[in-house]
């Protein structure tokens, strides 16, 4: 009688596991979690929303600082500025405008051969202004054109990730 009730119980604890399994995506990769989402360019809280953390990310491309040693090469310094700057430039060259000063946040998570897998981004409270969605869906549709054909030109042979913010100022 013992084995009987064992044996149940076990299967009640392997349904429910599969059951939550199933509610939370648990069998899924991080792979797969990242082929879900609708790009390269996304918000940070849309990349948490399909399950993936910031720190998962890490493990998978880590900081593009620390392999560079002890001190951080010039060319790693110019690259990374252009790619911000770049991304400044190509929303203007794509007839955005914005008259209140906008904090981006941002980490890049660059292939071995420079090119951006994924950047997860979010916009903070820093200036005391924030977006609007209609701005922020085109400011989506821009970096995720831009991605795709950026390409960091120090070279890592590595996967690797860089974050920083950038203060969008109105143009004057």
């Amino acid at each position: 009688m013992k084995n009987v009730y064992t044996k149940a119980l076990y299967a009640v604890a392997i349904f429910c596991l599969s059951i939550v399994c199933l509610a939370c995506g648990g069998t899924k990769t991080l792979s797969e979690k990242l082929d879900r989402l609708p790009g390269r360019a996304v918000l940070i809280a849309d990349a948490k929303a399909q399950g993936i953390t910031l720190s998962a990310m890490e493990a998978l491309y880590p900081n593009g600082l620390p392999f560079a040693g002890d001190s951080v090469p010039a060319g790693y310094v110019q690259e990374w500025r252009g790619f911000v700057q770049g991304l400044a430039r190509a929303l203007r060259d794509s007839g955005m405008v914005w008259n209140e000063p906008y904090y981006l946040w941002g980490r890049a998570y660059f292939a071995p051969d420079g090119k951006v897998d994924h950047f997860f981004y979010h916009w903070t409270d820093k200036t005391g202004y924030r977006p609007t969605a209609d701005w922020q869906a085109r400011f989506g549709r821009v970096a995720e054109a831009y991605v795709a054909s950026f390409r960091f030109g120090y070279s890592m042979n590595r996967r690797f990730a860089q974050c920083g913010g950038v203060l969008l100022q109105p143009a004057q």
